[in-house]
């Protein structure tokens, strides 16, 4: 858990946790901006599709993001550790964008499958990852 430690400790990062809204489990982010972790936690248990598309989307084609659905905090942890990537201003800029790409397209209904439907780039791993 190294990684994840260093970014929350050294680099100003903001670690969040939350239930699942749907079965067991709980969420795990980190973002540098903390109105990103208030913002896609709203989305994660707002509206039944909303949700729903943004728990398809974390583990699917943003997959690469440092969000995570485990079964425990701790799982949440090592979940998150492995997709931390330290001192790299391309993955914290593209994450960032992400973030922002989500909350945006987000319309409490579709708008964040149609986005991924629409291959809105923000939404996926940049090829020089």
């Amino acid at each position: 858990m190294q990684e994840l430690e260093k970014l929350v400790s050294e680099n100003g990062w903001h670690l969040h946790f939350w239930e699942s809204r749907y079965g067991k489990g709980v969420f795990g982010m980190v973002s540098l901006n903390p109105y990103y972790i208030n913002e896609i936690y709203d989305i994660s248990t707002g509206a039944d599709i909303e949700a729903v598309e943004f728990e398809f989307y974390i583990q699917g084609a943003g997959s690469w993001l440092p969000i995570v659905k485990g079964e425990s905090i701790k799982d949440v942890l090592d979940l998150l550790d492995k997709k931390v990537v330290l001192n790299n201003i391309v993955w914290s800029h593209a994450v960032d964008q992400a973030y922002e790409c989500i909350i945006e397209k987000n319309d409490g209904n579709y708008g964040l499958r149609v986005a991924i439907d629409e291959r809105v780039s923000p939404l996926f791993k940049p090829t020089n990852l």
